[in-house]
């Protein structure tokens, strides 16, 4: 069982084992917790997204210690975060609100661990997204009887000609 003493940022293993927290160490025991439900790409994303939050966090909150940054972040840090992405650095909004789904995990994280009660960024809406409008390209009812004519027409040394037309008209038909 782990539990976590956030009092000193110690980790307690089986009530037997206990270790300091270090920085790195905190983001490393997150990505050995999901290494099985994340591909390794999605984990290298999420570690980088949270060394950036974190270097954001100790400029904001005047801290070194991950421990003290996470018990101490709230709504309005996050939606600081998001702000310092967005008109900052410049990204998109997707790139921002898979930044704050990687900052999001990881509070979940740390309240599954008990080294936070609640996860304070959770409520922090994600920026809007423009829908990618997609041109729907749709067969005339002209174009669909001349392609339904072309599959009916045998071709020039076409083998199994019935065979072909069926499981065409067939395949045609389910679209």
């Amino acid at each position: 069982m782990l539990t976590v003493d956030t009092t000193y940022g110690n980790i307690r293993v089986d009530n037997k084992t206990e270790v300091t927290v270090m920085n790195k160490d905190l983001i490393e025991l997150f990505a050995r917790h999901l290494r099985y439900a994340y591909s390794k790409d999605t984990m290298t994303s999420y570690k980088s997204d949270l060394v950036e939050f974190f270097q954001f966090m100790q400029k904001e909150l005047e801290m070194t210690q991950h421990i003290d940054i996470v018990k101490s972040v709230d709504y309005v840090h996050g939606l600081e975060y998001i702000t310092y992405l967005s008109e900052s650095k410049g990204l998109s909004p997707f790139s921002v609100n898979r930044k704050l789904s990687a900052v999001n995990t990881f509070l979940d994280y740390c309240v599954k661990t008990k080294i936070i009660e609640n996860n304070n960024v959770r409520d922090v809406r994600r920026m809007p997204t423009k829908s990618i409008e997609q041109k729907n390209d749709y067969l005339t009812t002209d174009e669909y009887r001349l392609l339904l004519q072309t599959i009916a027409t045998k071709s020039p040394r076409q083998r199994n000609f019935e065979f072909t037309k069926a499981r065409d008209l067939f395949l045609f038909s389910l679209i």
